[in-house]
Parts: structure tokens; sequence; C-alpha cells
């Protein structure tokens, strides 16, 4: 334990040498002195996890007033009360310095500083005091103040910079605070038609009227705790409105206090020494406004862009292609699947490959697809390397095709092609068990199977949809020949004709389906879409999702979402343009689903006091 308080003396006041020399007893004291500081540590435990009892305390306060009073020494200052590892009750440690204390005449003040981190000395700063590192701590202390004023029971605060009388004050010019407060000092309840016309605020204390009571000119509201136990009993101060806000965002910002909680551990902690009107609404507010906790957890989700209707009009109009792999090697040495999904009939290709190499990819397309069904319009890939090479290109511009690649990030808009890979792999599952090694002779029969089974929207078969008959398998054919039709064989010019308006009345009917169905999924998808805040205006501040791949940053610890940004244009309906509000002021597009709404601090509360003291 001695180590340890020498290091933190050491950090604060370049006096770890002199602690180190000094004989120590517990319970005890250990006098050093820096220029003209002297400092006292009351030594109440020798080691660190040690959990002191009320009686060595209380020795160790003695042998603290009896020194104090041989060195004549009857002001002092001494840190705010911490109890954590201790686990020493708060009421008990004023019990016993005003048991201690009383009648000795001392002013006694009282500072608040953040916590210091002891096991790493922190750098000189411009604004502290070299040889102590104690100038800010000085400007935090309290005014002096009696120890009864002090230490009246756990419930009561001091504030840094702000008096009681100044609080007393406060509270009667609080217009939501003043009628009540009037009638507590009369002892006397008003009716409830006398506070009709007063604020809601107003109106809740009056409910609580019975539970508040004037101390020291000052409104406290009693909590009394369930079961009933006297002794835990707590006098919380009905904090002013113009307090609020500072004295909230100091609890939770303040390390060793919430350190950023949410609301179910705020509003418990706060209720030991404040109340006031709308306490967990206001303390709500707060934190929602709090910006360190919308960058970490606060931004729930990234906003989804509104779903677009993108109609597949005719056949053979777009072909989405994907490579999947790799597979067990077969006998063959095939490793890789190459698919090929037909956009408006859903018709799968499946071919085999033994490599992934661009050349072989498109010597299959070529092969399998734009010789059999002719030059698509578009044709829709990943970002792999066989898909954007030299060699894929040229195979696009010999077919007058337009190539589209999809983004890393949303490989759902090749969503066609990955759904019936997932397919394809299911079944190859359940078909090749007993030989895997055969999974190449399964692939013709399993694309056979879904073309000529009817899709959940169009109702339609791939294979009907792409010739403009039902296709005839084995199992037909054992239920015997289709019932016969007209005899077209000596109309040889009119058969065209009837197998084209055939196709047009099944393509109408397909075309009217997925129309209807995809207005049914926009609308469930917007659901989602429009219930996010952001709604893409220029100047909206917004908070932009990046995942830190820096080297040596714990991705883990650090928040994903950088900000604020402003938004200073909209691209088009997924992406937009952003500009960072620090220097050097970096512009960027980014796409709308890795941006969230951002929150504005209000700022709008100029309050007297910067920050409360934490107190009993």
């Amino acid at each position: 334990m001695g180590a340890g308080i020498a290091r933190e003396n050491d950090n604060l006041f370049n006096v770890k040498t002199e602690f180190l020399n000094v004989y120590r007893t517990c319970p005890g004291l250990v006098p050093t002195k820096r220029g003209e500081r002297l400092i006292v540590n009351v030594i109440t435990k020798m080691r660190y996890f040690q959990k002191p009892t009320p009686e060595q305390v209380r020795i160790a306060l003695i042998y603290l007033r009896d020194w104090l009073v041989h060195n004549n020494i009857y002001e002092w200052t001494m840190p705010e009360f911490s109890c954590g590892r201790d686990q020493l009750n708060y009421k008990t440690l004023i019990d016993l310095m005003a048991e201690v204390f009383a009648n000795t005449g001392m002013n006694i003040h009282m500072y608040h500083w953040n916590s210091i981190n002891v096991t790493k000395p922190k750098e000189p700063q411009s604004n502290l005091c070299a040889p102590c590192n104690l100038a800010v701590v000085e400007n935090l202390k309290t005014l002096p103040v009696s120890v009864e004023n002090v230490m009246v029971n756990w419930g009561n605060i001091v504030a840094d910079g702000l008096t009681p009388e100044q609080l007393r004050k406060d509270q009667i010019l609080d217009d939501d605070i003043m009628p009540i407060m009037v009638a507590v000092q009369e002892g006397k309840r008003p009716d409830f038609q006398d506070i009709v016309g007063f604020s809601n605020k107003t109106r809740t204390l009056w409910h609580q009227f019975k539970s508040l009571i004037i101390r020291d000119g000052l409104l406290f509201r009693k909590f009394v705790h369930i079961p009933r136990e006297p002794e835990k009993d707590q006098y919380q101060l009905v904090l002013p409105s113009k307090h609020v806000k500072n004295t909230v965002k100091h609890y939770h910002e303040q390390l060793g206090e919430v350190n950023h909680f949410g609301i179910h551990k705020t509003v418990p902690h706060m209720q030991r020494f404040f109340w006031w009107p709308g306490m967990q609404n206001d303390i709500q507010w707060c934190l929602y406004n709090c910006l360190v906790c919308n960058r970490f957890k606060g931004v729930k989700h990234r906003v989804p862009p509104p779903m677009k209707i993108f109609q597949d009009g005719v056949l053979h109009g777009r072909w989405h292609v994907d490579i999947a792999g790799p597979f067990q090697a077969s006998e063959e040495g095939y490793t890789y699947i190459l698919f090929a999904v037909e956009a408006f009939s859903g018709w799968p290709v499946v071919v085999p490959l033994r490599g992934e190499r661009s050349t072989e990819v498109a010597k299959d397309l070529v092969t399998h697809v734009f010789s059999v069904f002719g030059s698509p319009i578009s044709m829709m890939t990943d970002q792999g390397k066989n898909m954007l090479s030299e060699t894929m290109r040229e195979v696009a511009n010999l077919y007058q095709i337009k190539k589209y690649k999809i983004s890393v990030k949303h490989p759902q808009a090749n969503g066609k092609v990955k759904t019936w890979i997932k397919t394809l792999k299911l079944q190859l599952a359940l078909l090749i068990e007993d030989n895997p090694l055969t999974w190449p002779d399964y692939l013709p029969f399993i694309a056979q199977a879904y073309r000529s089974l009817p899709n959940e929207v169009t109702k339609c078969s791939p294979y009907e949809i792409m010739f403009g008959a039902p296709m005839r398998t084995p199992l037909h054919m054992e239920r015997g020949a289709p019932p016969c039709q007209d005899d077209w064989s000596h109309h040889k010019t009119a058969y065209p004709m009837f197998v084209r308006e055939a196709l047009t009345k099944i393509h109408d009917i397909v075309r009217e389906s997925k129309m209807q169905s995809a207005k049914r999924m926009i609308q469930l998808y917007d659901k989602t879409a429009m219930l996010s805040p952001f709604k893409g205006i220029i100047g909206d501040m917004v908070y932009y999702y990046k995942k830190n791949t820096q080297r040596g940053v714990m991705r883990k610890l650090t928040s994903p979402w950088l900000g604020p940004f402003t938004v200073t244009d909209i691209i088009n309906d997924c992406n937009a343009q952003i500009q960072d509000d620090a220097p050097p002021y970096t512009k960027m597009i980014v796409h709308i689903d890795k941006l969230a709404a951002y929150t504005p601090q209000d700022s709008e509360c100029d309050l007297v006091t910067a920050a409360w003291l934490t107190f009993i």
C-alpha cells in the first residue's frame, strides 16, 4: 500500500522519496512537505485490497484531529469522499467526521478532481503549477464552510463556486418551486384549486408536499426506502431548473461517477442526491444529447435507402453472373461452378469449371449463354478479378453488352444468382452424401428441376416463360401424352404467330406479377427506411460509419461512427457528398446507408456553476 500511495504522491506533489522514508503505522499519519505545501496522508489500511473497519477510520481521524490541533492548524483542505473499494457507507463516514471534528472550530475545504492515472504520470500542462500539478484543483476548491454546514447528512451537496445562499436564491426564483416552497415554510398545504393555474412541475411538487422539508433554508424531498428502513432514508435536494442540465451532464460524464452509463444507471445514482419534477425525462433528454454516447452506442443502425423498382421488361434483357467455390475436386478435376441466371425468367445456367481464370470464365459464358440465347442487353457481376479483367471487357464489347458491377458492401444487388447458389449448394448436399466426388454429374438434373418448377410470384416456370409451354419431363410422359392441339401442320405461317401470342401473354402475366410483388416488397422495406431520422437534406448534420482498420488500433474499443459531418450534396438516391466539420474539411462521397442523423447539442442553458462536487 505504501508503494501505491508513494506513486500517487509523486504524481501529484513529487514527494515519493519523502513518503517512503517515513515510518508508517496503521492507523496513522504520514506528513510530508513540498515547498510551502504540507501534505498529510491518513493511513487506514496497509494493503490495497484490505477493507478498513469504521473503528480504524475513527482512530485515524482522531490522530489527524490531534495532530492538527497540536500544530495549530484550524483550516485545511481535503478531497471528496470516495468509498468504492473500501465499501464504507457514506453516512458512516459523515457520522465519524461529525463526531471527531465537532466543536473544534475548524474550517474544512473540499475539492473535486478527475481521476488520476497513477501508473503513468501525466505530461506537464501549461495551465498547471509545475511544482505540484494542483493549480486547477485549487481553482475548484470550495469556499470555506463550517463542519456543521458540510455534514448535515449524506444527502447534502456543496457546489463548486455556488454557496447554499445562492442555491436558496435559485430555488426561490424558480417559478415552479417557489409557490410550494413558500407553502412548506408556512407548514400549510394549499388547496389543489389554488395551484391549478401553475405548471405541471408545480402540481407534481404539490402531490409530494408531505415528503418536502426545509433544511438550512433549502428545499429537500425525503426519500423513504421500501421496506421501511429509517436509517437509509435520504434527503434529496430539489434542484432548480437552471442547474438541471449541467448537473446531469457532470454526473453522466464524470469519471468515477456514471461514466456514460444509460438511463437505468444514471437515474438511481442521481436520486441519491437530487430530485426535481420530471427528473427521469430530463435525464433521458440530456443523455440523448450526449455526443459520446451517440457515437458509441446511440446509433443503433445505419440508414437504409428507399427501395426502387427495377423492372425486368424483356426476355434476355439482363443476366446475373457469379462463381461459387472452390468445392472438393471431382474425378474430372472440377473445383468451381459458373452460375448465370436470366433476370426475367429466372432461367439458370450451371457450368462446372476447373479453375476461375478469366479466359475460362469468358469461354464458358460464350459457349453456354451468349451463343445459345444471344447477346443480352446487360450483365451484372461482382468485383472479382476474373470479372473485371481485360478479357471480360473485350467479350462485353464484342457482344455489345452493358456490364454492371455490384458494390462490395451490397452483394444483395446480385441477389438473383446469390439465391440460386444457396439453393444449388443445398441440393448438392442432399444428393452427393454417398459419393461427394461426383457432384458435377448432378448439376444438369438440378438445373432441369429448377427450370421446370413454377415460380412463387409469377406462377410460371422458367421453361414456360422461355418457350411458351410447360417442360415435358419423364414424370409427365408416364402420365401420357398431353391433349391434342389443333393441327397446325397445314398452317406453317400461322404457327409462329400462335407461339408469339402465347409468349406475349405469358410475359405480360409475369411482368404484372413481378410488379405487384415488387410493390409489396418496397412497401414493407420502406417502413424501416422511413423510420430513420436522416432525410437526406443538404445541410443536415450526420455521423459517418467507417470501421477503423489502422494498425495498432483496437477496433472493439473504437467507435465506428465518425463525425459530425455536413451533407453538402445529394448525388443520387443512394450516394451523398459529406464534408468534415473539422480541419482540413475533407469532402467524400459515401453511400447513405453509412450515414445516421446527428443529434445537435443543446447549448441554450447558461448556468452559474461549471460542475458539482460529488458529495455524501
